[in-house]
């Protein structure tokens, strides 16, 4: 069996998804990833021999000819980048909802504050009288007149 037999096994007939504004290289690419990064990471695959196996699926570059070694490598870098920035995209947002918390779960009691002499002094009772007269003194010391 040659090299170009064994590339053919190992790519089962899948059809692509179009990506928008991408070319059949990326879609062939993306739908094949997972095995060509297996065989690229385990050197049983070089650029010529998939480049070979996708001119036999059809494949054809942005100009209608055949893709080159080193155009399909450079596909290749953008296609993993896409597919790590969908995994990004789509990794751990796991929410916990309600109905999944512990019975057991109760909320951190906190001990409450203890307020300050200005917000105790507030607290007094409200005397109209005296709101009256603090606002007419203010009045009185930016306006300048002498009561």
């Amino acid at each position: 069996m040659t090299d170009a037999d064994a590339t053919k096994l190992m790519f089962r007939k899948k059809r692509p998804k179009p990506y928008r504004g991408r070319g059949a290289v990326y879609s062939w690419l993306r739908a094949h990833h997972t095995e060509v990064a297996e065989m690229l990471a385990k050197g049983e695959l070089s650029w010529a021999m998939l480049t070979a196996e996708m001119i036999r699926a059809g494949v054809k570059g942005g100009r209608g000819e055949a893709p080159t070694p080193k155009a399909a490598a450079r596909v290749w870098r953008r296609v993993c980048r896409d597919v790590d920035q969908a995994a990004l995209a789509s990794g751990p947002l796991k929410r916990k909802y309600p109905s999944r918390i512990s019975p057991d779960w109760r909320p951190q009691v906190v001990a409450p504050s203890q307020p300050s002499a200005a917000q105790a002094a507030s607290n007094a009772p409200y005397d109209p009288d005296e709101q009256l007269a603090r606002i007419r003194r203010i009045i009185a010391e930016r306006s300048g007149r002498k009561a």
